[in-house]
């Protein structure tokens, strides 16, 4: 598998680059930060909330600063859409409506930080 970066190529097959899938929930320590990855889905099958140190927790587009990140329903009435034609591929709206649960019943004392 290849990808780009920058315009460089990437050859994901090189022995120096090592990748590691991380559990549903686990927490590393970056510097002195402590970092907990919080596998989430939803908005996409990979969205993934970031915990740190039991204050702030990022959400990537699940939140946008003006309200709740793009989701099927959202668009459900635009049948021939490119944008709906995505997010029958990729969104999982019961999985997008859990993670906004959670944001609400675990992060209501945290800075959230959306993805746009």
């Amino acid at each position: 598998m290849n990808g780009t970066q920058k315009g460089d190529t990437v050859n994901f097959n090189q022995k120096s680059i090592r990748f590691k899938i991380f559990d549903k929930f686990q927490t590393l320590t970056l510097n002195d930060f402590k970092i907990t990855l919080k596998h989430v889905g939803g908005h996409t099958p990979g969205s993934t909330f970031y915990e740190v140190d039991n204050n702030s927790v990022f959400v990537g587009d699940t939140l946008f600063k003006s309200g709740i990140g793009f989701h099927k329903k959202m668009i459900e009435k635009s049948a021939n859409s490119i944008l709906r034609k995505l997010f029958d591929k990729t969104c999982n709206d019961e999985d997008f409506y859990k993670s906004l649960i959670m944001i609400t019943k675990n992060y209501s004392n945290f800075t959230i930080y959306p993805g746009h």
